[in-house]
């Protein structure tokens, strides 16, 4: 035997996969590792060693270099940090990828593909997006939606199809939307694109915006609401609102080597975020009104009305903020502290990860596609607590009331539809919001609405009944007013801690409870019996009476299913208990300047939580802003109310904060709660 021809099978595998790792890293890592095959033919022994079956040490590595893995980490567990999962994840990807380079829209696997490119950008680093740009996913969707997103609409009235492969389209597009391409798109490209998604923000009684109808505010949604015509108004588009079935919602995918139940991102949200972006004019200046406020004040113009200060201020501002492109080296650039938190593989605030931004989504994802069961030991933050607190400013589209009515009343769609029917009208919206969050042992505000009804939970005020607001240095006092009770809320400030204590913490006490008496019931459970069932008696005596301090149709049990900070996975044992103390948190923020700030001891009514600055509401109306967020799956209600004109309405604007941008629809309060209201998108951003 030749000497040469054994040289390979001396070589030992460990460092054969440090030269096969090397080789594919060698040049620019993109694409699949194509620099392993002439290795693999070298010889047989080469091959039995470093093939995909026989190791994938070598491939999970490789995943590990090309590909971002902190994500999933922190949602999936220690699972998803397995070879296996790494490997086959790896091959996955390159499949997926090499599949959309080729761009056929009309390939059978192209929702499959879709998928695996939404989850690359959900756990996106700066490695899953630099993969994408190579497979030419922007161009690819961007063609998909232009040829194939009314795909099939005969068969629903002319409407386009509710389907996961519309909805991860649309999300898709916005997601890997930069701001060259943004700026490089022509009026008309622009146009065609918001031609094809109109439906799906417009058509609010059509498409679901939320995960849940937004009239309920405690979950799990009673097994029969749905079933109960007394509780939905027909509708040329089925029942109103809109009880999605959780069998027609949920799919199962596969990843990390897990099969994952989950619901696809929601098209008309995403079609709203994407509608904005794309629909942002800058407001035209007049030269023949006032220059700035002062100027007004002095020609007499002391009404409400915009100087050209206040619209050159408003087109300073970009309603959508876009994602910030990634760093494929991010890591490194991490401080200690920083990297520690990272590495943890949890959820905590302050992280650097860009995939950190949408947890949330991933984990609505997860929990929230059906309402009417929530899984006690799946404990996942659909809402990152302190997100509001600040100045917010952004775009709010009014359509015809009438040629709205139109539309939503059509079982077709109407031929009509377009950029001027029904026409929509443009105002800026500025908020200046803070939050407050009740902390264990106290006991939230409860929820609003007419109590003799089990779909009412009050969103027209909020989720709130009628209440009293007292603010007193850092902590907000609210008293329902009709049953004459006190909730006390703590102000949040960037950080600093609230007043959580697990020995006084509901959730905590419960919880070890429960544990201590199931560890007794599973060491002893015969020869400590009766010293068992009174620890499970005592946890059920606890229970009975917090529950009737919450009052009726709310259970502690739903609180502590949503206090937690983190939670187990759905595909693994992965828990993390980290408990917060916070079971609700409401909305509000500056009732004036910050120079003005109320003084302690003032009594406030619930439509003076937060307010327009002077100089914005004298030039688009004074407004006074309260809300409240869902935890079970992170809506959030804030309801503007004018603060000295009542013919301009009262305004609902319910969303989810994605990416930064707080985006939804506002609708306007109806005495009906099942009345089909006027309703339309909006978006805000950071100021």
């Amino acid at each position: 035997m030749p000497i040469h021809s054994a040289l390979p099978a001396a070589i030992p595998a460990e460092l054969l996969i440090h030269i096969a790792l090397d080789l594919v890293l060698l040049d620019a890592p993109l694409g699949p590792p194509a620099q392993l095959l002439p290795l693999l033919l070298t010889c047989r022994h080469i091959y039995n060693t470093l093939s995909f079956p026989a190791c994938s040490q070598l491939y999970a590595r490789i995943f590990q270099a090309q590909f971002d893995s902190s994500a999933a980490r922190r949602r999936i567990g220690p699972r998803a940090d397995e070879t296996p999962a790494l490997a086959a994840q790896l091959k996955a990807h390159h499949i997926a990828l090499k599949r959309i380079r080729h761009a056929n829209v009309d390939s059978d696997s192209l929702e499959s593909d879709f998928w695996i490119a939404w989850t690359m950008c959900l756990e996106n680093d700066g490695k899953n997006e630099a993969h994408l740009r190579w497979a030419g996913l922007h161009p690819f969707v961007d063609r998909f939606l232009r040829t194939r997103l009314w795909e099939g609409r005969e068969d629903f009235g002319g409407w386009p199809a509710e389907s996961t492969l519309n909805a991860l389209a649309v999300w898709l597009y916005w997601y890997t939307l930069d701001k060259d391409t943004l700026a490089a798109q022509s009026r008309v490209q622009r146009s065609e694109i918001l031609n094809l998604i109109r439906p799906y923000v417009l058509a609010a009684p059509r498409y679901a915006s939320f995960y849940a109808p937004d009239n309920h505010f405690w979950f799990p949604l009673p097994a029969d609401i749905s079933d109960s015509t007394a509780h939905a108004l027909v509708t040329p588009h089925g029942f109103y609102p809109m009880y999605r079935d959780p069998e027609q919602c949920l799919e199962t995918i596969r990843h990390y080597n897990e099969n994952i139940d989950i619901a696809p991102p929601l098209i008309a949200q995403g079609a709203k975020l994407l509608y904005m972006t794309l629909n942002e004019l800058p407001f035209s200046v007049p030269r023949d009104i006032p220059i700035d406020r002062e100027h007004a004040d002095q020609t007499g113009r002391t009404y409400v009305s915009p100087t050209q200060a206040d619209l050159i201020e408003a087109n300073a501002h970009t309603s959508v903020k876009l994602l910030e492109p990634g760093d494929w080296d991010w890591k490194n650039k991490l401080t200690e502290e920083e990297l520690r938190l990272e590495n943890k593989g949890c959820w905590t605030k302050g992280l650097a990860s860009k995939s950190a931004m949408w947890d949330c989504d991933w984990n609505r994802m997860i929990s929230c596609g059906d309402p009417y069961y929530v899984n006690p030991r799946l404990k996942v933050p659909t809402y990152e607590y302190g997100v509001l607190s600040g100045a917010w400013q952004g775009r709010m589209l009014i359509p015809d009331v009438n040629q709205y009515c139109a539309l939503i009343s059509s079982q077709d769609m109407p031929a009509t539809l377009s950029a001027h029917d029904p026409a929509l009208y443009v105002l800026p919206v500025y908020m200046t919001l803070r939050e407050h969050h009740c902390i264990m042992p106290q006991l939230p505000v409860r929820t609003g609405g007419a109590y003799t009804e089990e779909d009412d939970d009050g969103i027209n005020n909020g989720w709130f009944p009628e209440i009293q607001v007292r603010e007193t240095a850092g902590r907000v006092h609210v008293r329902d007013t009709a049953l004459r009770e006190d909730s006390q809320y703590e102000t949040y400030a960037e950080g600093r801690e609230n007043s959580h204590d697990p020995e006084t913490c509901t959730a905590c006490i419960m919880r070890g409870e429960s544990e201590e008496t199931e560890l007794r019931a599973t060491i002893a459970a015969n020869a400590d019996a009766a010293r068992g069932d009174d620890a499970a008696m005592d946890v059920e005596q606890t229970r009975a009476e917090v529950d009737a301090a919450l009052g009726p149709g709310v259970r502690v049990d739903d609180l502590l299913d949503v206090e937690m900070d983190g939670g187990e996975s759905v595909c693994s044992d992965y828990v993390n208990n980290t408990c917060s103390g916070i079971c609700d948190i409401i909305i509000t923020g500056e009732v004036r300047p910050p120079s003005l700030s109320p003084a302690a001891g003032d009594v406030l009514t619930p439509a003076v939580f937060a307010q327009t600055l002077p100089r914005h509401g004298q030039a688009w109306n004074h407004f006074r802003v309260y809300g409240r967020v869902r935890s079970w799956d992170g809506l959030v209600a804030l309801v503007r109310v004018p603060a000295h004109v009542p013919e301009l309405g009262v305004y609902i604007f319910r969303g989810y904060v994605v990416a930064g941008n707080l985006v939804g629809s506002w609708r306007c309060r109806t005495d009906n709660i099942r009345a089909i209201p006027l309703e339309g998108p909006f978006v805000v951003s950071r100021a």
